[in-house]
């Protein structure tokens, strides 16, 4: 890849969730790359709606990296959120559930070399 190309993929996961709130959701963006996310798919597969937490950066500790605060996911549902979620070299997707391994979440978008 060129510096300035963009290459679309999938950026993370799917991953399920546990429900630590320091835990990374896939790898660091690599060095000398930028990540746009353009679509988080949600997906709880439990029978028992659960809540989902998920931040950006280089911290899981800071609450105001949050994007999604206690959003509730129903019962077999999926949730698509449409976004322009830009992470920059060494910034991770941070997230966890109200319950371990049942939610899952996959980040669709493009890399670009910096």
């Amino acid at each position: 890849m060129a510096v300035g190309d963009r290459n679309e993929k999938r950026l993370i996961g799917p991953v399920a969730l546990s429900n630590v709130s320091t835990s990374t959701i896939g790898s660091a963006v690599p060095a000398s790359r930028v990540w746009v996310g353009k679509q988080i798919v949600i997906c709880n597969t439990d029978g028992v709606e659960r809540l989902v937490y998920l931040a950006l950066g280089s911290n899981a500790s800071n609450a105001n990296a949050r994007i999604v605060s206690g959003m509730p996911i129903a019962i077999s549902d999926t949730v698509v959120l449409d976004t322009a979620v830009v992470m920059t070299a060494g910034e991770y997707l941070y997230g966890y559930a109200d319950s371990n391994n049942v939610v899952t979440v996959t980040m669709f978008g493009w890399e670009k070399e910096v």
